[in-house]
């Protein structure tokens, strides 16, 4: 009785756990939330998904080929919503690179903001600690510093310096003042929403990172040609969710008892992986097969959350039931 007692517990657990997942297209695991910039819903925006330029961490990225917005923020908006679990500070990186045009301050630059997060700030950390806050956020503090460069309601511009043609996780703000880290805190566990925009036309972009990790706070900024460059190893999409049902992609039934089966997959050859909450990617063994229906063999795993990632399709949890 007590054991049966236990297991319930534990079966509520997941299943409010995945639950809370659903409402957000990436969550965060493990302090870490990693996110493909081509999985974004940048759907009647003039962001555009691409593979022409080498070295994306998928093969596709994305390219801003609208006007630009140099002094107004909210256009080409692609908004996304993140299940923090862990509390705290977290930095921000993505890695980009300047598409076009001849120098580094050409296409350098995208506007970014988390509009419900408990801060938002950037800081520099080589010499005299200091920090700015984007201008037009209402929680920022009465003294705050502002950024040189522009912005509003609650926007940075985040910009990177390296050559043309260089993919880089260098990632700042504030304009020739020495260069400022970006930092999100979450006070609450919850759904929070970061917002990009469209400013320089031809700015790409590839992976987008929050991290709780000191070791990424301290990180050198990397000021071209010397400084430390992220190590990309150092996060893998093992730790990042993108809902499936945002590609057309049904996985059912959840909770699983035995076989999983995957609704939408037609003419693809994309790898299907099976993904343990420590980020271990699990072997995915195929039952049976249909025109447009294929069955994953679950009956080997241990009862519970799991992530099922497609390809570039994206990553969505479920659970396993005991046999």
């Amino acid at each position: 009785m007590k054991t049966t007692t236990r297991f319930c517990f534990i079966l509520t657990f997941f299943t409010s756990i995945y639950f809370a997942y659903a409402q957000a297209d990436y969550q965060e695991i493990d302090g870490v939330v990693v996110m493909e910039a081509e999985s974004l819903d940048a759907s009647n925006t003039d962001w555009l998904m691409e593979n022409a330029i080498a070295g994306a961490t998928s093969d596709n990225y994305i390219r801003y080929a609208g006007t630009d917005y140099l002094f107004t923020t909210g256009n080409s908006l692609i908004e996304v919503k993140i299940q923090i679990n862990t509390t705290g500070k977290y930095i921000f990186k993505w890695r980009s690179q300047v598409g076009s045009g001849s120098s580094t301050t050409d296409a350098n630059d995208s506007w970014l903001r988390f509009p419900d997060a408990s801060k938002f700030y950037a800081e520099r950390t080589i010499g005299t600690l200091t920090r700015v806050y984007p201008r037009g956020r209402p929680d920022n503090p009465t003294d705050a510093m502002l950024p040189e460069g522009a912005g509003s309601e609650g926007w940075f511009k985040v910009w990177s310096s390296e050559g043309v043609g260089q993919w880089t996780w260098w990632t700042a703000t504030n304009d020739n003042s020495g260069a400022h880290k970006i930092f999100v805190e979450f006070d609450n566990p919850g759904v929070y929403t970061m917002e990009i925009s469209g400013r320089s036309s031809g700015n790409l972009l590839d992976v987008m990172v929050l991290s709780n990790n000191s070791d990424d706070f301290t990180e050198s900024v990397r000021i071209a040609p010397t400084g430390v460059v992220l190590d990309e190893s150092s996060y893998t999409l093992a730790t990042s969710t993108f809902d499936l049902s945002k590609s057309g992609i049904d996985i059912y039934p959840n909770p699983s008892q035995g076989i999983l089966n995957i609704k939408g997959l037609k003419n693809t050859t994309a790898t299907i992986e099976i993904i343990d909450t420590y980020g271990r990617v699990l072997p995915a063994r195929v039952r049976t097969t249909a025109s447009e229906l294929l069955q994953l063999d679950t009956s080997s795993l241990a009862a519970g959350l799991y992530f099922l990632r497609i390809g570039s399709f994206g990553q969505s949890a479920f659970i396993v039931n005991a046999n």
